[in-house]
């Protein structure tokens, strides 16, 4: 008797573990079925363009982004205990899981990047330890771990992950294969953000090459390194060469970035009408006009209209431009394009050394809040000294900037 019930425990033991290993395999396969198809639903995201060589093609961006961190840790715990937990199989999981954790690290949720980075050194980790030493995926995850730190201000630890990762992929694919290009565009802008252009320069230069090479000549690929180069020569102050690179550029992809930038490299050499022709065409364009942020895309051409009528001495054209936006920001209590205008009113006023001027736009516009709908603007009022004694302060440094300027120039053999 004593053995029957021995057997029956047994049996019922073996039961019971069956059944949960099976409900435990369940709820992987479900997990991983809801991730998979909350992947399907997301929706891309443009960045900054100072940080789009940080954002691979593919990356995504959802508001549910918790849930989705949560579903992929249920799916790694399931793996674990199934797999063991050194797994080639864990690895998939813990890129997607870092990936999530990073993208919300870059719409402002800092605390993810522990989580991220994590990840990332498990999964480095587990590839080492299953792949041979020069695997693709050992460059990606170097690759990903450079850009992980470089958002996260440690650019030594950004830039040693990057020699990793351009060393293997150089091994693997040679010295002029195409998946170089995303190390070199990382640590070219690494580069030109510390300020050292010179290397900046070198690393787009090889990238262009690289894709002229690949794809042509006249192929959009081309677009990343031409920027890059163009962003360094403005930096340098070689407006001539970026007059040519934002031509080329333009007739590849016509967009308001390339006439803004082109416009800017005319402007610069002296030719203002040119650039203010150039400008005022763009704003009638398709283009522009057909662009779901048409407004603000026409928004940013005005700015740089009021900066060239400036800059040629016309500040009566400059003041009519910023004047109309401020009527335009009080009327629809826009606090963002007030902030905007006002400051760069009171910064051209500020470089122009007329303080009374100044005095003068800060009492008629505080007048004009509080007369309307003081409920309304209670948050324009709480910061609108902050941003004119902000703006007063930036003008002064400009214009002290600027004569210290011409006196070297002045001083110069």
């Amino acid at each position: 008797m004593r053995y029957v019930a021995l057997v029956v425990a047994l049996v019922v033991s073996l039961v019971v573990a069956v059944a949960l290993a099976a409900r435990m395999i369940t709820f992987a396969m479900y997990s991983e079925a809801l991730a998979i198809e909350h992947m399907k639903g997301t929706r891309s995201v443009a960045l900054d363009p100072r940080y789009e060589e940080f954002v691979t093609p593919g990356q995504i961006y959802t508001p549910d982004y918790t849930q989705e961190i949560k579903r992929l840790r249920a799916r790694l715990a399931c793996r674990e205990v199934l797999l063991g937990p050194d797994h080639l199989g864990l690895a998939p999981v813990l890129l997607q899981l870092a990936q999530a954790a990073y993208q919300r690290t870059l719409f402002g949720f800092k605390y993810r990047l522990r989580t991220a980075e994590g990840s990332y050194r498990r999964a480095l980790a587990i590839y080492e330890k299953h792949l041979p030493p020069d695997a693709p995926e050992l460059a990606d995850i170097h690759l990903s771990l450079g850009k992980m730190y470089w958002l996260s201000l440690r650019p030594l630890s950004a830039m040693n992950h990057l020699d990793q990762a351009l060393a293997l992929r150089t091994a693997r694919e040679g010295d002029n294969h195409p998946l170089l290009r995303p190390i070199l565009h990382a640590m070219a802008t690494i580069h030109w953000r510390r300020n050292n252009l010179e290397a900046a320069k070198a690393l787009y230069v090889r990238s262009l090459e690289i894709a002229e090479e690949t794809y042509g000549a006249h192929h959009p690929e081309i677009l990343r390194p031409l920027q890059g180069l163009a962003y360094i020569y403005n930096q340098q102050r070689r407006f001539a060469e970026v007059e040519v690179l934002y031509r080329r550029m333009f007739e590849l992809e016509p967009d308001l970035l390339r006439v803004q930038g082109l416009a800017r490299a005319i402007a610069a050499q002296g030719r203002f009408e040119e650039a203010e022709a150039l400008l005022r065409e763009g704003l009638d364009s398709a283009f522009i006009l057909h662009d779901a942020h048409a407004e603000c895309a026409a928004r940013a051409i005005k700015w740089q209209l009021a900066e060239i009528a400036e800059r040629d001495g016309r500040v009566e054209d400059a003041e009519a431009i910023y004047n109309e936006a401020i009527e335009q920001a009080l009327s629809k209590v826009s606090q963002a394009m007030l902030d905007n205008a006002v400051s760069r009113l009171v910064f051209m006023y500020s470089k122009l050394e007329r303080d009374e001027d100044i005095d003068v736009l800060r009492r008629e516009i505080k007048a004009q809040i509080t007369s309307s709908r003081p409920g309304a603007y209670q948050d324009m009022l709480q910061r609108f000294d902050s941003i004119f004694e902000g703006a007063r302060r930036r003008g002064q440094r400009a214009r002290e900037r600027e004569a210290a300027e011409a006196q070297s120039d002045n001083t110069s053999p």
